[in-house]
């Protein structure tokens, strides 16, 4: 779970017990990781992303899908057509 959901901290960057919080030179990492180039080649952008709030409508097709032994996607119950895309971020 995302600790900014969860209310544990303000912003992502700010959970002092995740890989992000040392790469931004916050803390200490206790476990070697590869360079982040998604991460560095824009930091700003990068936060924005993930510090911006999830639509409830995708977290639910998510938890749908998860929950099936099998992939199967939720459907719009208005058109019939997928929630999730293929292409979609959350």
């Amino acid at each position: 779970m995302n600790p900014k959901a969860a209310g544990i901290v303000g912003r992502v960057e700010d959970y002092k017990f995740s890989t992000l919080y040392g790469l931004l030179g916050n803390g200490s990492l206790l476990i070697p990781i590869e360079e982040d180039f998604t991460l560095f080649s824009d930091i700003d952008g990068t936060l924005t992303w993930l510090n911006t709030k999830a639509d409830e409508l995708k977290k639910e097709a998510v938890r749908y899908t998860l929950k099936r032994p099998y992939y199967k996607v939720k459907k719009s119950r208005n058109n019939n057509k997928p929630i999730l895309k293929d292409c979609d971020l959350l």
